[in-house]
């Protein structure tokens, strides 16, 4: 079983006709620009119990006002299938447009799901 391998770009704006001062985040205008990789591996086949996945994006994303900073997105997952139907999926995430020196956000998350197709 040979890897699927997928590149991109992923651009994302959007802007609100006055600032609402609500939450840590409250831009007139945001953009975001990456270019993303996603790979899958299926090691025992179409058919096989496992799947393991990875995905990364590196750009950059600007908001008025608060300025430009580089933005990055990684995460690994594995999935196990149990059945048809039913399968145990992990994942690990870590996001950040954190830079020294100016504002940003990052957040590093990670989870287990047991999912159905009903």
């Amino acid at each position: 079983a040979h890897p699927e391998i997928w590149g991109g770009l992923q651009h994302t704006r959007f802007a609100f006709d006055r600032q609402t001062q609500n939450g840590y985040f409250s831009p007139l205008r945001f953009e975001s620009t990456q270019m993303t990789v996603r790979g899958t591996w299926r090691p025992d086949g179409e058919q096989g119990r496992w799947e393991l996945s990875a995905m990364a994006a590196l750009g950059h994303e600007h908001a008025v006002p608060d300025g430009g900073k580089p933005a990055y997105d990684v995460l690994l997952r594995a999935a196990w299938r149990i059945d048809g139907r039913t399968r145990l999926v992990t994942r690990a995430q870590r996001f950040s447009s954190r830079s020294q020196g100016l504002s940003g956000f990052g957040r590093t998350t990670a989870g287990l799901s047991l999912e159905r197709d009903w």
